[in-house]
This record gives structure tokens, sequence and C-alpha cells, in this order.
């Protein structure tokens, strides 16, 4: 389910760069007659709209979310690490992320979307595939009931039955009447599409409107090619000393009521009179070719937004500020923990207010050490029965734990980097270590590291301004193994912002 939720977020960025990069070419090109020029920009444009999304660009580091830490749940300088320590030394946002309302009830209901969108997808790609099938079979149903004539670098066919003359591959076929009547012009034409290799780019597209087929702009695209296709035939054509207006006339005869195939150039395709004023109008200026530069500020504005980044330590890395010496979260969330709807009485929550004063040091901040074992699991009762509203207004609350950080392995190049003390301080299973030791240290001795920017008001910044914390193979799999035995704990937190001091 997951890989076809990744298949369904890269189609819809293919599908904006596809639209995008279209419509610029209707806007700047699509009037020019620079056939060969036109045709590699709409083949480009499907290309780079297949691969953006699939490019990788290079980020040092990613924009620092600002958090603060809690001075009673994570200790930072301490040299003894406990399980506790090593499950909330996290991304903090996590903790955060999880809604008010339950998790299974949400999942459900996400799923259910998910699974219509992807079912409607399929649907529709099965059905496209299959028209496109038919008009195969179709193809080789022909080339069954036809003839075959000797000719020199191409398949010839010909047919009893009334048809539009047009290519396949290597092949034409032709109706008995225009092999009889007008040979010449028409297969003249068809060696064209032939000749610059035409159905390669009908294959390529059809592909692309097999993945993109809910996407009008890519059946526009295909149209416009086709049009390019027959103006290249037709130049070829004339420049074979086939006379103009006896082949326009042609044109106009077999103009009407053909049968069309997806993956063949056929003679009568295209608006009739948009060949014959191409035809008969003069080419584009060459400087005009210069037009094509306009793509290039579209395509870099594209990479930026569509394509993948990848951040100092590979693509999962968090990057998280220390703002303050005092080491408290600052955040403005909903507590994402359950609610009783009707909430507690007046009672508990002058309990509550006491307990958590009777904690409080000389700033009036909350200190974990100055609460018993006891006084803990009586708020953590008390606050859990609170309604939404009432645990709003509390400094201490209780949050679900956050889920354990993923396996993330550095590379070579990242353990050189870091060996630079100027810039970074190296944090190894929550002990603070040289930066030499990485010269010794393989990248599979570690199994994760986020990389935290430093604030100006933190106690070592200016000694360096990154801390990059590592845990070895060995930590990271106890730290799991303990965030999943814990993952249906709350944590204790002082939020410092939003609530309003009753002292």
């Amino acid at each position: 389910m997951e890989t076809m939720n990744n298949i369904l977020i890269y189609l819809l960025k293919s599908t904006l760069c596809i639209s995008l990069l279209y419509l610029m070419f209707r806007v700047v090109m699509r009037k020019e007659s620079f056939f060969a020029l036109n045709r590699i920009v709409l083949l480009s444009i499907v290309f780079t709209s297949v691969l953006i999304p699939l490019f990788h660009l290079p980020q040092a580091i990613q924009s620092p979310v600002q958090m603060e830490f809690l001075p009673f749940l994570t200790s930072v300088e301490t040299k003894t690490v406990t399980g506790s320590d090593i499950r909330l030394r996290q991304p903090i946002e996590q903790s955060f992320s999880i809604k008010s309302v339950p998790v299974m009830e949400t999942n459900k209901t996400v799923f259910s979307k998910h699974q219509l969108l992807q079912y409607l997808y399929l649907a529709g790609l099965l059905i496209t595939l299959l028209m496109l099938a038919h008009g195969f079979f179709s193809i080789l149903l022909l080339f069954r009931k036809a003839k075959s004539i000797k000719t020199a670098g191409y398949r010839l066919l010909v047919i009893e039955k009334e048809i539009a003359a047009f290519s396949f591959g290597r092949t034409v076929i032709i109706s008995q009447k225009d092999y009889s009547e007008h040979r010449q012009p028409i297969l003249t034409h068809e060696q064209a599409h032939i000749q610059l290799n035409h159905f390669f780019d009908l294959l390529l597209l059809e592909i692309v409107r097999i993945f993109h087929w809910f996407n009008p702009f890519v059946y526009w695209l295909i149209r416009d090619m086709k049009a390019i296709h027959e103006f290249q035939a037709d130049d070829f054509t004339l420049n074979k000393g086939i006379d103009a207006t006896q082949y326009q006339l042609l044109i106009i005869q077999k103009g009407v009521g053909s049968q069309r195939f997806a993956l063949a150039n056929s003679f009568n395709y295209c608006q009739i009179k948009k060949r014959i004023v191409m035809m008969n109008d003069q080419r584009s200026n060459k400087t005009g070719s210069w037009k094509v530069v306009a793509f290039v500020p579209l395509v870099a504005i594209l990479l930026m937004a569509f394509s993948k980044i990848e951040s100092v330590s590979q693509t999962t890395d968090r990057t998280i500020q220390v703002k303050t010496a005092n080491n408290q979260i600052n955040t403005n969330e909903t507590n994402p923990a359950k609610a009783n709807l009707t909430g507690v009485t007046d009672d508990l929550l002058k309990e509550y207010e006491q307990i958590v004063n009777g904690a409080k040091n000389e700033k009036g901040v909350p200190i974990r050490t100055r609460l018993s074992e006891k006084d803990q699991k009586r708020l953590e009762t008390i606050y859990l029965s609170m309604s939404q509203s009432q645990q709003r207004k509390q400094k201490v609350v209780f949050l679900p734990s956050p889920p354990p950080l993923p396996r993330i392995v550095p590379t070579e190049a990242q353990l050189d980097s870091w060996q630079d003390s100027k810039k970074y301080g190296i944090w190894i299973d929550g002990k603070r270590v040289e930066n030499s030791v990485l010269a010794n240290s393989k990248v599979n001795d570690f199994a994760q590291v986020f990389v935290s920017k430093l604030g100006k008001n933190t106690i070592n910044y200016g000694k360096y301004f990154y801390q990059v914390n590592l845990m070895t193979t060995e930590y990271y799999d106890n730290y799991y193994k303990l965030s999943l035995k814990n993952k249906n704990e709350y944590l204790m937190w002082v939020r410092t912002k939003g609530v309003k001091n009753k002292n």
C-alpha cells in the first residue's frame, strides 16, 4: 500500500511538470515552424517530467525547526544515558504530530480514501491499456488481410479495403485504390515517417499516456506531436519533387472519414487547413529558435519544487535548533493526548495545580526531581481525564511517546566532514566525544544520526555550530526495543508558550 501511495505521489509531481512545461510550449514554440526543434522540445518535456521527481538534489542541511528540551526529561550533559534519555532524544515535533482523535479510526478513514483513489487510477490505466491493445490488434488483423509487395527499405502491404494509408513501424499499408491512383505522393509521405523514426515517438508517448491517462495535457501533447510529424512528412514529400498543388488537393480529398490508430502515422491525420498553411507559409526566422531558452528557468523551478532533497544525513535527517539554555519546550500545539469529553471537577483541577506549583523552582518552572513517582502518576491520571479545553490551560502536559527514529547509516563523506571540530560537535550514544574519533570509525558502526543546528543562546555556540548525534548499532537496537516497549506510555513536558501564568 505504501508503495502504491509513493507511485501516486510521483505521478502527481510528474503530471504537474508535464502540464506546466507543455503550457510553456504552447505559449512559446507551438506556432513556430521549427518542426525538428519542436519535436525535440516535446520529447524533452516528456523525459524531463518523468525524471524530475526521481532526481536527487543535495542539500547541506535542512531548515532548522526551533525546539527546546525539558530539563527534567533529558540531560544532554550527563555521562550515563538512561533508556528514557535515549527515547526522549528524538525530534520533538514528532510528539505533537498525533491528533486528538483515536489513531486507529483516523487511519481507517485515510486508508479507505487512498484505496478508492488507487482503484480509480488502476481502473483508468487498465482501460487505457485495453484500448491501446485493441488498436494494436486491429492493425495486425489488417496486416493479415493485406498482400505484401516487395520494396526497398520498408514493408509495403496493399489491402482491398478502403482505408487511409498509414505507416506502422517500418510497414506501410495502403488501399488498392490509393496504390493504383496516388501511389507516389502517399508512399513518399509514409516513407518520411519511417525515415524520421516517428513511430518511436508515438510509442513513447503512448506509454506515457497509459500512466497519465487522467491528464488532458498529455493528449494535447500527443496531438501536437502527430501534427509535427505530418508537417515534417509534408515538407519531406514536397522536397522530393511532388507537385505542391496536386499534393494539397490530395490531402483535401483524403482528409475526411478515415480510421486512425494510436501507434500509426496516417496520411489523413491533422487538420487540413493547418497542413496547407504550413506548406505555404514562410518559415520562422532562425533567431526565433532562441525562445527555447525560456524553458530553462521553468525547469530549474520544477527541479527545486519536485525533486527529492538529500540532506546531510541522507534523506531522513532532522535538524533541531536548541533555542535557550533553559532546555524547555516551546509549542502552541494542542496536546495530542487522549481527553475526556466531560472533563474533571474543579477540585481535581485545584489538586493538579497544587502538585505542579509544589514542584516549581525559583523561576516558576516545574522540576521533575521535585515530584515523587506517586505525584507524577497522579498528575498523569488527572490530566488524561481532563477535557481538551482543560488540557490546553495546563503548563505541565502529558504526550504520547513518539515513535522510534528510523535507522539511518551515515556516508563516508559525512564522517569526513564531521571531523571539522570548528563546525561540528560530536555526540555518540549520548556522550560528547572528540571529532577525531570519527577518523577510526566506519559507516556501519552507526545506525542512526540527526544533526542539530545550535542557536545563538546555547552554551556551546561559537565553539561549534552543528551538533551531530550518532547512535552505534548496538545502542540503536536497544533504544528501538525500548521505544516499542514504551510506545503506549505518556511523557511529561512543560509548555512555556500558549499558557497564561496563574501565579
